[in-house]
Protein backbone atom coordinates (compact mmCIF):
# COMPACT_ATOMS: atom_id res chain seq x y z
CA UNK A 1 0.00 0.00 0.00
CA UNK A 2 1.45 3.52 -0.92
CA UNK A 3 2.09 5.86 1.35
CA UNK A 4 0.68 9.46 1.34
CA UNK A 5 3.07 12.35 0.53
CA UNK A 6 3.75 14.40 3.86
CA UNK A 7 1.33 17.48 4.66
CA UNK A 8 2.17 20.67 3.46
CA UNK A 9 2.73 23.43 5.50
CA UNK A 10 -0.36 25.18 4.02
CA UNK A 11 -2.63 22.73 4.83
CA UNK A 12 -1.06 22.05 8.63
CA UNK A 13 -2.12 25.88 9.33
CA UNK A 14 -5.29 25.35 7.79
CA UNK A 15 -5.26 22.18 10.08
CA UNK A 16 -4.56 23.94 13.13
CA UNK A 17 -6.72 26.63 12.48
CA UNK A 18 -9.78 24.28 12.14
CA UNK A 19 -8.64 22.58 15.34
CA UNK A 20 -8.16 25.63 17.34
CA UNK A 21 -12.24 26.45 16.38
CA UNK A 22 -13.17 23.11 17.06
CA UNK A 23 -11.94 23.17 21.08
CA UNK A 24 -12.97 26.62 21.62
CA UNK A 25 -16.46 25.63 20.39
CA UNK A 26 -16.15 22.48 22.76
CA UNK A 27 -14.85 25.17 25.70
CA UNK A 28 -18.37 26.92 25.00
CA UNK A 29 -20.16 23.70 25.22
CA UNK A 30 -18.78 22.91 28.35
CA UNK A 31 -18.58 26.36 30.18
CA UNK A 32 -22.02 26.77 28.97
CA UNK A 33 -23.19 23.72 31.04
CA UNK A 34 -21.36 24.49 34.07
CA UNK A 35 -22.68 27.85 34.33
CA UNK A 36 -26.25 26.78 32.68
CA UNK A 37 -27.55 28.55 36.09
CA UNK A 38 -25.81 31.66 36.06
CA UNK A 39 -26.35 32.35 32.25
CA UNK A 40 -29.97 31.53 32.60
CA UNK A 41 -30.58 34.07 35.30
CA UNK A 42 -28.81 37.02 32.64
CA UNK A 43 -31.02 38.72 30.47
CA UNK A 44 -30.34 37.91 26.61
CA UNK A 45 -29.28 34.41 25.01
CA UNK A 46 -30.81 31.38 26.74
CA UNK A 47 -27.87 28.90 27.70
CA UNK A 48 -29.38 26.25 25.42
CA UNK A 49 -28.47 28.32 22.60
CA UNK A 50 -24.70 28.77 23.74
CA UNK A 51 -24.08 24.97 24.39
CA UNK A 52 -25.67 23.54 21.29
CA UNK A 53 -24.14 25.95 19.08
CA UNK A 54 -20.87 24.78 20.70
CA UNK A 55 -21.66 21.32 20.28
CA UNK A 56 -22.36 21.95 16.83
CA UNK A 57 -19.22 23.47 15.86
CA UNK A 58 -17.34 21.08 18.21
CA UNK A 59 -18.35 18.21 16.22
CA UNK A 60 -18.25 19.79 12.98
CA UNK A 61 -14.72 21.24 13.38
CA UNK A 62 -13.51 18.19 14.89
CA UNK A 63 -14.34 16.04 11.94
CA UNK A 64 -13.29 18.64 9.17
CA UNK A 65 -9.27 18.62 11.45
CA UNK A 66 -9.69 14.85 11.04
CA UNK A 67 -10.40 14.72 7.54
CA UNK A 68 -7.57 17.00 6.57
CA UNK A 69 -5.17 15.69 9.07
CA UNK A 70 -5.86 12.11 7.39
CA UNK A 71 -5.82 13.70 3.85
CA UNK A 72 -9.16 12.67 3.17
CA UNK A 73 -10.62 13.53 -0.18
CA UNK A 74 -13.84 15.03 1.20
CA UNK A 75 -12.29 17.43 3.33
CA UNK A 76 -10.47 20.63 0.56
CA UNK A 77 -14.17 20.83 -0.29
CA UNK A 78 -15.95 20.49 3.12
CA UNK A 79 -13.15 22.66 4.61
CA UNK A 80 -14.16 25.54 2.43
CA UNK A 81 -17.78 25.01 3.13
CA UNK A 82 -17.08 24.85 6.66
CA UNK A 83 -15.09 28.12 6.46
CA UNK A 84 -17.96 30.15 4.79
CA UNK A 85 -20.86 28.87 7.26
CA UNK A 86 -18.28 29.79 10.33
CA UNK A 87 -17.56 32.89 8.87
CA UNK A 88 -21.60 33.45 8.17
CA UNK A 89 -22.73 32.30 11.98
CA UNK A 90 -19.85 34.27 13.15
CA UNK A 91 -21.28 37.62 12.05
CA UNK A 92 -24.78 36.46 12.45
CA UNK A 93 -23.72 35.38 16.13
CA UNK A 94 -22.18 38.66 16.86
CA UNK A 95 -24.49 41.14 15.30
CA UNK A 96 -27.21 39.64 17.40
CA UNK A 97 -26.09 38.76 20.49
CA UNK A 98 -23.77 41.84 20.85
CA UNK A 99 -26.78 44.09 20.35
CA UNK A 100 -25.72 46.15 17.78
CA UNK A 101 -29.01 46.33 16.19
CA UNK A 102 -30.44 47.96 19.37
CA UNK A 103 -27.58 50.13 19.93
CA UNK A 104 -27.08 51.15 15.98
CA UNK A 105 -23.41 51.71 17.13
CA UNK A 106 -21.13 49.46 15.60
CA UNK A 107 -18.49 47.50 17.66
CA UNK A 108 -15.47 49.25 18.01
CA UNK A 109 -13.31 46.60 16.18
CA UNK A 110 -15.92 46.20 13.25
CA UNK A 111 -12.99 47.14 10.51
CA UNK A 112 -10.62 44.28 11.88
CA UNK A 113 -13.03 41.72 12.55
CA UNK A 114 -14.06 42.03 9.36
CA UNK A 115 -10.57 42.49 7.39
CA UNK A 116 -9.33 39.36 9.58
CA UNK A 117 -12.70 37.50 8.29
CA UNK A 118 -11.69 37.93 4.82
CA UNK A 119 -8.16 37.26 5.14
CA UNK A 120 -8.65 34.61 6.79
CA UNK A 121 -11.54 33.03 4.42
CA UNK A 122 -8.93 34.09 1.37
CA UNK A 123 -5.74 31.99 2.81
CA UNK A 124 -7.90 28.84 3.39
CA UNK A 125 -9.15 29.13 -0.26
CA UNK A 126 -5.89 30.05 -1.54
CA UNK A 127 -4.05 27.31 0.34
CA UNK A 128 -6.47 24.38 0.03
CA UNK A 129 -6.88 25.21 -3.84
CA UNK A 130 -3.48 24.91 -4.86
CA UNK A 131 -2.99 22.15 -7.68
CA UNK A 132 -0.27 20.60 -5.36
CA UNK A 133 -2.57 20.56 -2.49
CA UNK A 134 -5.43 18.80 -4.62
CA UNK A 135 -3.19 15.98 -6.04
CA UNK A 136 -2.46 15.55 -2.33
CA UNK A 137 -5.94 14.99 -1.53
CA UNK A 138 -6.62 12.99 -4.33
CA UNK A 139 -9.00 15.35 -6.19
CA UNK A 140 -8.14 16.25 -9.87
CA UNK A 141 -6.48 20.14 -10.61
CA UNK A 142 -7.89 20.17 -14.22
CA UNK A 143 -10.97 18.87 -15.65
CA UNK A 144 -10.88 17.46 -18.93
CA UNK A 145 -13.21 18.51 -21.79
Amino acid sequence: MPSKPPRLFGVTLVALLVLTIASLSLLRLVLSLLQWQFLDSLEGVHPLYLALTGLTWAAIGFTLFWGLWRKHHWALRAVCWGALLYALYFWLDRIFLSGWLKSHTPPANLAFSAGLTVLILVYIFGALSRPKIKAIFGEPHERSS
